[in-house]
């Protein structure tokens, strides 16, 4: 062979974990990332990025993440506000962490690369910690996971390279410094590296007490590090969110809560080390097979078993390119350190959150807890399966079942986060052809709404974005709240003329329960302005609206004012007119009594073939309709909503009966209400 071929021969072998990191990834992550957007914390951050320039994340996160800041000034600065362009460094970034932690561990099992590259593949796609899509948050989250890795990385080197030890500890303690001090989710996961130190220094000491006296002295300059952290963390910063309440729980002798610990300890590291993988060994049911999203999962699924047992299988034959220092094999015994170092990486990482009784599970929002116990959970899979299988080949089908499941999984996941994304637009979409605009200090208020990975405080973000774009202080003209989380909190009661105040990092909002606009959204129903003089014709609310419809001041809308436009590069281009769109217009045009413009909003619905999800969605037509003497189509119309759901018989009653006394005296008008009455027995009602 060539000298040339030799060098391509090991290149090929060097770049071969990269690339093949890289291709688990995007199996991973990537088939839907055009179709999602922007969720929970994402929008705030973006939101005062695009408020204040990208400087003012100086002031947004001096609260609670100060060192964090630098990390979103340069971030934001280089992706903008394109949510594509987020899902892609989210991936990269994603690609970024698996790479420093094979990096950080080919160096410490330089013997068994093979393992070292199964650990790398379960870490990059590890299956409990499900908000990959939540990208803005958690791709600047990656960036100081890789500063830890890197950490650990350097630390290794240290030991093994005494000619470089200070370059290196230099570098392990800097990097472990930019991720400490920025989040404390990975303090636990850092007192790993005591055990890591311990095992290498063991081979070069006589005795056990030597080890821990060389133990020691080589964690000295992480202990200062450490130390740094706590002292900023406790004395200077504080707890500025989450206070340390099980310390004060065991310090009043709290029985329950000392119970509570002991269990958690227990399983915390067995959920997220194993369950985590074993939930992902399902398939969708196989009636669903036909929906396009459960046939993406199977294609997936397919494709990463392929990919997964094509690229471990090709690894056994390129790794005789790779420099295996079979001399140092000796000295790192992965079957004998890997158990006790994933069952560290699995109990430690839990220390922040027990402390401040944070629960850890696997499903939103805690599982993005989990990210601290990704490095242990892969480790531990990866030993089970090369000490319990002893064949190379069964070893590489059940990794390739773990990973191909996982994977599936994650893009099984992506689409309920596309799913939302897309709710969320119809959400604001349907509320600016309602209300084009809003008067300032309107405080938008409902009962949550059909989306798991939103908040209130996400959606205050573009709502203000959307109504004032060029807003560019502190001050928020409104504010989207739900009643299950601000009454008796920022918003004291449900009852008219008391203020509301409402703080978000360093922004607020100031505003009256006076100034309030009611709104109720459950799709496949149109959203609803909810309208007090229209009790009786309104859907069947929820309890919490219900109390609160005596609050909404439809006058808080602007209508013939220049309409809001939900921004393009974000929300895409406005969607093609559907059911919603028409119901909008036509319940807008009524507020302000536009009979002419109901009935062309009818017309045009009908002769699109539109229906509604909710019959009472009829009733302004019915109304525009009778107000336009046009009887007709007002019996047609009513007869439809009886088909879609006997149960709007009521409703359209207390409508009759309206129409009864506010429309003009003339015989038509009296006939076709007389016949709304007798026809739908509402004498009886």
């Amino acid at each position: 062979m060539s000298l040339n071929n030799i060098r391509l021969s090991n290149l090929a072998a060097r770049l071969y974990v990269p690339i093949t990191l890289l291709g688990f990834t995007i199996l991973a992550y990537a088939p839907l990332i055009s179709s999602l957007g922007f969720y929970w914390d994402d929008w705030p951050l973006i939101w005062f990025g695009h408020l204040l320039g990208t400087h003012g994340y100086l002031e947004v996160l001096a609260g609670d993440r100060p060192f964090l800041a630098g990390v979103y000034l340069l971030s934001t600065s280089i992706l903008g506000e394109s949510p594509l362009q987020w899902q892609i460094f989210g991936i990269i970034t994603r690609w970024g962490v698996s790479l420093a932690c094979w990096w950080a561990l080919s160096k410490l099992w330089k013997g068994f690369p093979t393992q070292v590259f199964w650990i790398a593949a379960l870490f990059a796609v590890y299956p409990g910690f499900k908000q990959q899509p939540i990208s803005v948050i958690y791709s600047n989250g990656y960036l100081l996971l890789i500063a830890f890795f890197l950490s650990f990385g350097f630390t290794v080197r240290a030991l093994q390279d005494k000619h470089r030890f200070w370059l290196y500890t230099s570098l392990a303690v800097i990097s472990d410094l930019v991720c400490s001090l920025s989040t404390e989710y990975y303090f636990g996961l850092n007192l790993v590296r005591l055990l890591i130190i311990y095992y290498l220094v063991k081979p070069h000491s006589n005795s056990f007490w030597d080890r821990i006296k060389r133990t020691v002295i080589n964690w000295l300059p992480y202990i200062a590090s450490l130390s740094a952290f706590l002292i900023w963390r406790v004395l200077v910063f504080g707890f500025p969110t989450y206070g340390p309440e099980t310390l004060t729980n065991l310090t009043a002798n709290n029985t329950t809560a000392i119970g509570s610990l002991l269990f958690r300890v227990f399983s915390d590291p067995f959920s997220t080390g194993l369950i985590s993988w074993f939930k992902t060994f399902q398939f969708p049911a196989l009636e669903d097979f036909q929906v396009l999203s459960q046939a993406l999962f199977w294609i997936i699924f397919l494709a990463a078993i392929i990919f997964s047992l094509i690229t471990l299988l090709f690894f056994r034959r390129i790794r005789g390119g790779i420099s295996n220092e079979a001399n140092l094999a000796g000295e790192m015994n992965f079957q004998k350190q890997a158990p006790c170092i994933a069952i560290a990486a699995l109990v430690l990482p839990g220390i922040p959150y027990w402390i401040t009784n944070l629960p850890i599970e696997l499903q939103f929002p805690w599982d993005r807890f989990t990210l601290a116990f990704m490095f242990g959970s892969a480790i531990l899979i990866v030993w089970l399966v090369d000490w319990v299988i002893k064949k190379p080949a069964q070893k590489q089908v059940i990794l390739a079942l773990f990973l191909a499941f996982a994977i599936a999984s994650h893009v099984e996941n992506a689409n309920t986060y596309r799913r939302e994304w897309q709710t969320q637009k119809d959400f604001f979409w349907q509320l600016t052809w309602r209300a084009p605009q809003l008067q300032d200090g309107t405080t938008i208020l409902t009962y949550g709404l059909p989306m798991n990975y939103y908040s209130d405080n996400s959606l205050t973000a573009p709502l203000n974005w959307i109504y004032q774009p060029d807003n560019n202080t502190t001050r928020m003209p409104y504010f989207l709240a739900f009643t299950d989380v601000r009454v008796g909190a920022s918003i004291p009661e449900l009852k008219k003329d008391l203020p509301i105040y409402q703080k978000y990092r360093n922004a607020y909002f100031e505003g009256n329960t006076s100034d309030m606009v009611v709104v109720y959204y459950s799709p496949p129903s149109c959203l609803r302005i909810l309208d007090p003089t229209q009790k009786k014709t309104s859907p069947y609310l929820p309890n919490e609206l219900s109390k609160a419809l005596s609050l909404s001041d439809i006058s808080r809308i602007i209508p013939d004012a220049s309409p809001a436009v939900p921004p393009e590069h974000i929300f895409g281009k406005q969607p093609a007119p559907g059911w919603c769109y028409y119901f909008q217009k036509a319940d807008l045009a009524r507020q302000s009594g536009d009979w002419d413009t109901i009935v062309l909003m009818g017309d045009q619905a009908r002769a699109a073939n539109l229906e509604p999800a909710d019959p009472t969605e009829y009733l302004v037509f019915i109304e525009g309709y009778a107000n336009a003497g046009n009887w007709e189509r007002v019996n047609k119309l009513a007869e439809q909503a009886m088909k879609l759901n006997r149960n709007v018989n009521p409703q359209l009653c207390n409508l009759a009966a309206r129409l009864g006394k506010t429309l003009a005296a003339s015989e038509n008008n009296l006939a076709g209400v007389e016949y709304l009455l007798s026809t739908y027995q509402c004498a009886d009602q």
